[in-house]
């Protein structure tokens, strides 16, 4: 006769019990006290292109600042020559000029306004080197785009070189024994402004949600401040770069915004913003990056070493530095190096002729289709901050009966507050290449 014990309902063995005999909601299930977030990969984190521009807070708390540049005269001009200061008579081709002769350079006014008498100049054609030629200046009479400066041959030309003339420069000033002293140049200073702006970011955390314990984060509070001053230094960032300057009204109320960079190089040196992938240059039109690439960067490279200092900082998108890199692979004259940093952050540093720059990867430009293959130059000392109210956490509230007297609001209010506009000044310290990498967009396979 075979024993039998009791029957067991649940699943198991001497007392013990497996997981599915537990009901479904008996068990509590593990959580991570943290929460992940997905960002973009960047050498410069959230808030730190304005970090890396020093800043000052005003004496006067005026939304509109100015400020005065102070620019090195222009040395040179186009020109044509002609036999008298009414420019009637130009010197005609194969007409040999000798030394002494006086001919009239028409010059732009600009060019005029620098000028003087017994500065020495060097007129000459263009690219053509044989044509050069030096003289004194003797009248300036401005008067426009026909502003005129005599010049008294020092040097004589041969037939057929003075007709060819188109470029004038000045390259010193002779004075005679006993002569008295020179009339001064002219400085040239020019006025540029720009507005502040507030930038606000809400939290709005009710009672209950407030009171509540979360398995990702210890309160709703710190954790949702922490999250909008993401997103406020994030919306900083996008205004320094693309914001457009305007002083109007809304609601009845003043309103300004501040210029951007990008809007400033644009209004300011438009020839400092270029792009491959749009140009209908002959050398660049139709063509892959490949093949026309390597031109565009050289004769890009040389525009934005003009000015300022020759360590520049570039931001720019993932798809810029892999265009860059293209070239560079294939350029013996340009090193590569990793490992810098600069204002704390990872920099990949590039050394060409002329020009040191080092590249950051800028989120704001990685993640913006119209960017991710632009790159920006610029002097980080030169931009600089003018801050009325640097960023703070503003208003923020304990949950407690005085709450009800905010709005009528059960919970808690604040948000995080800056007002401040952007000094850019020296405009072609800067430069702005667009669609590094990319083929032209006439480009047929």
């Amino acid at each position: 006769m075979a024993l039998t014990g009791p029957t067991i309902d649940a699943p198991g063995f001497f007392g013990m019990r497996t997981y599915d005999s537990y009901l479904a909601d008996e068990v509590e299930p593990s959580f991570l006290k943290t929460q992940f977030q997905l960002e973009p990969n960047s050498d410069i984190l959230v808030g730190g292109l304005a970090a890396m521009m020093p800043s000052y807070q005003p004496d006067n708390k005026n939304p509109r600042f100015d400020w005065f540049e102070e620019v090195l005269e222009n040395v040179g001009a186009a020109t044509n020559l002609f036999e008298e200061e009414t420019l009637t008579t130009a010197i005609v081709v194969g007409t040999a000029v000798p030394a002494d002769h006086v001919v009239y350079a028409q010059v732009p006014a600009a060019f005029a306004n620098h000028c003087r008498e017994r500065l020495e100049v060097q007129t000459c054609q263009t690219f053509n080197h044989a044509t050069e030629r030096v003289g004194v200046v003797t009248k300036v009479i401005v008067n426009g785009a026909n502003s005129v400066i005599g010049i008294r041959m020092m040097e004589a030309s041969v037939a057929g070189i003075a007709s060819t003339v188109d470029a004038i420069r000045i390259i010193g000033n002779v004075n005679p024994d006993g002569s008295h002293r020179p009339d001064a140049q002219s400085s040239q200073k020019r006025q540029r402004w720009n507005l502040a702006q507030t930038v606000r970011t809400a939290i709005k955390i009710d009672r209950r949600t407030a009171l509540q314990k979360y398995r990702s984060m210890k309160a709703a509070w710190p954790a949702e401040s922490k999250l909008a001053l993401k997103r406020h230094l994030r919306q900083i960032e996008g205004m320094l770069i693309h914001g457009a300057r305007r002083d109007t009204t809304m609601v009845g109320d003043r309103l300004t915004l501040t210029q951007g960079i990008v809007p400033a190089l644009r209004a300011n040196v438009p020839s400092h913003e270029q792009s491959f992938y749009n140009s209908v240059d002959v050398d660049f039109a139709g063509k892959a990056w490949a093949d026309a690439g390597p031109l565009f960067v050289n004769q890009c490279l040389m525009l934005a070493g003009r000015y300022g200092q020759l360590t520049k900082t570039v931001i720019c998108g993932q798809g810029f530095l892999y265009g860059m890199n293209a070239v560079a692979a294939n350029e013996v004259s340009i090193t590569v190096e990793t490992g810098f940093t600069e204002y704390g952050q990872n920099v990949t540093r590039w050394t060409a002729p002329g020009i040191v720059l080092n590249f950051k990867s800028y989120e704001e430009f990685t993640n913006n289709p119209s960017y991710t293959n632009s790159g920006l130059f610029f002097d980080a000392s030169n931009i600089r901050r003018h801050v009325i109210t640097d960023t703070r956490l503003m208003n923020q509230l304990e949950l407690n009966e005085a709450n009800e007297s905010v709005e009528g609001f059960d919970g808690a209010i604040g948000g995080w507050l800056t007002d401040m506009g952007l000094v850019h000044p020296l405009m072609e310290t800067m430069f702005l290449m667009h669609g590094v990498g990319q083929n032209n967009i006439t480009y047929v396979p």
